[in-house]
């Protein structure tokens, strides 16, 4: 009796739960069929071609060892701001050009290479999931507020608040000794290419070969990842029908409009708990004074929803990682966002054209290139700063 009370009643628990959801779906078909096709038509028109390259791009640097190669000359870098080993810094360039869940997805695989330690990587994917910059400047505020000049507002409160995040983090960390040989900068290049050789040791295969797996590995990825947008995009209606998403949003109010937010922003801020990008729809269609939703837009970025926690969570338990730090970094970047958004706000919005206009989104192509530019900017500034860095320590000794 004891083994079944500790065992059994969670088992028929999940399984009372399933058949309930099963029991929902097949009552209200005409309201959950279109709920998944609106999964779908997201991942298909946003995620699929913001993400694939990025994963394909990023097996081949792993594989073919160019992460090995740039972590000698970005640990100046990664390991003042964040304390983490300079391999760090491809998550943090794509984590901040593509979005989640490619930070926990790259993470993970760092891990295996035993580039980062666990406790490193706790952290680093705890600030490295992020919003891509062109969903903030497009989707967000082209697409649903019709404001493009206050997209950079959202983006700048955005990484200002995740790198304040990531700076936090560095503070619970184990302290970490700095190495005390100091190398010239040709020998850092030899054991930078030594790295990348040995690395590419259990990897001598044909370049075609290698691309193919990365592009099956991509692919694999990025099904899970649709996976779980339409089946979180299908629980979000079940919540609505069951009214549950109506209380957790009248449990909001009494907490907002204390401080002085509109009524109609608590069942979008709830919806966006759950799912970034109905909640962030929701809140641009509410009416509510334009600070006030940018405050909301940029909390609910900040958190990104259960949807990206349980997209980064699939792929950091299969490699151990803990994730109470994510949490932990999800709250506070959801906090110091929607805090900068409000305080940068209140002076720069009434310099700003408020005129709504009506833009078509940029093509997926498009993205895709801008995102690819940018990530290569990161990861060449990273660089250029890591070289400085080693030319200053090698000077001043």
């Amino acid at each position: 009796m004891g083994l079944f009370r500790k065992q059994g009643l969670p088992s028929l628990f999940r399984l009372a739960l399933l058949l309930a959801l099963a029991a929902i779906m097949v009552i209200h078909p005409q309201q959950i069929f279109p709920a998944a096709q609106r999964g779908i038509e997201v991942w298909w028109q946003v995620v699929f071609p913001g993400l694939f390259p990025f994963f394909v791009i990023s097996e081949l640097m792993i594989q073919l060892g160019v992460v090995h190669f740039l972590s000698v000359f970005l640990e100046p870098v990664m390991r003042p701001l964040f304390n983490v080993p300079g391999a760090g810094a491809l998550v943090v360039a794509a984590g901040y050009t593509s979005g989640a869940p490619i930070g926990g997805i790259l993470t993970s695989q760092l891990h295996r290479q035993e580039l980062v330690n666990r406790e490193e990587a706790s952290r680093l994917v705890a600030f490295t999931n992020n919003a891509s910059p062109l969903f903030m400047l497009s989707s967000v505020a082209v697409g649903f507020l019709h404001l493009p000049q206050v997209g950079w507002l959202l983006a700048a409160s955005h990484y200002t608040a995740n790198l304040l995040t990531g700076i936090l983090l560095k503070q619970c960390s184990p302290a970490h000794r700095e190495p005390q040989v100091r190398y010239p900068l040709p020998v850092l290049f030899r054991m930078a290419v030594h790295r990348m050789a040995a690395a590419q040791q259990g990897n001598r295969k044909p370049l075609g070969h290698l691309l193919g797996d990365a592009t099956r590995k991509a692919m694999q990825n990025i099904l899970v990842v649709g996976g779980f947008i339409i089946v979180f995009s299908v629980l979000i209606e079940v919540l609505t029908l069951l009214g549950l998403v109506a209380a957790a949003g009248a449990f909001l109010s009494r907490l907002l409009i204390p401080l002085g937010f509109a009524p109609g922003l608590a069942v979008p801020i709830a919806s966006g708990l759950l799912e970034m990008t109905i909640g962030i729809q929701m809140v641009a269609d509410s009416g509510a004074p334009l600070l006030q939703q940018l405050v909301c837009i940029s909390v609910i970025l900040g958190w990104a929803g259960l949807a990206v926690h349980a997209q980064v969570a699939a792929f950091t338990s299969e490699a151990g990682i803990p994730f109470r730090p994510y949490f932990l970094a999800r709250a506070m970047q959801a906090l110091l966002s929607g805090t900068i958004t409000f305080l940068a706000g209140i002076p720069l919005l009434p310099f700003l054209s408020l005129e709504t206009v009506t833009v078509k989104p940029a093509s997926s192509l498009t993205l895709v290139l801008q995102s690819l530019k940018t990530m290569a900017g990161l990861l060449t500034g990273l660089l250029l700063l890591g070289l400085m860095m080693h030319w200053w320590r090698n000077w001043k000794n």
